[in-house]
């Protein structure tokens, strides 16, 4: 098994331990060591703010760490299946921020895409 399957698996796992509707989870590494995950949260309640429901994972990892150089992501459907889990631009530009320079997510078709960053 691979050092991204190995990963992408525990970032299933913690997309498996979200209360919101749509599961994802982040995990963020440097080499081969993990140095923090979280899944998506709820910030407020939908009827105070339906635009801000949500505190994404990849952001919510990012608050508890400072750096690393790789970051997996991954959705979860209702049946547990991979879904696709590209981060959105803003996650995206806090990951940079952060240093990571690879992103690894999940796909629609079971398995997952690997990008670089552009710094």
């Amino acid at each position: 098994m691979s050092r991204h399957d190995r990963f992408i698996a525990r970032a299933i796992a913690v997309a498996g331990r979200s209360t919101y509707r749509w599961p994802v989870g982040c995990v963020v590494t440097e080499g081969s060591r993990v140095l923090g995950h979280s899944p998506n949260k709820f910030r407020n309640p939908p009827t105070i703010d339906p635009r801000n429901v949500t505190v994404h994972a990849e952001m919510a990892t990012l608050a508890r760490i400072a750096g690393g150089d790789t970051a997996y992501v991954a959705r979860i459907g209702a049946r547990g299946e991979p879904r696709l889990a590209l981060p959105c631009p803003d996650c995206l530009k806090g990951l940079t921020r952060a240093g990571i320079r690879l992103v690894v997510f999940t796909s629609d078709n079971g398995g997952y895409l690997v990008e670089k960053i552009a710094a």
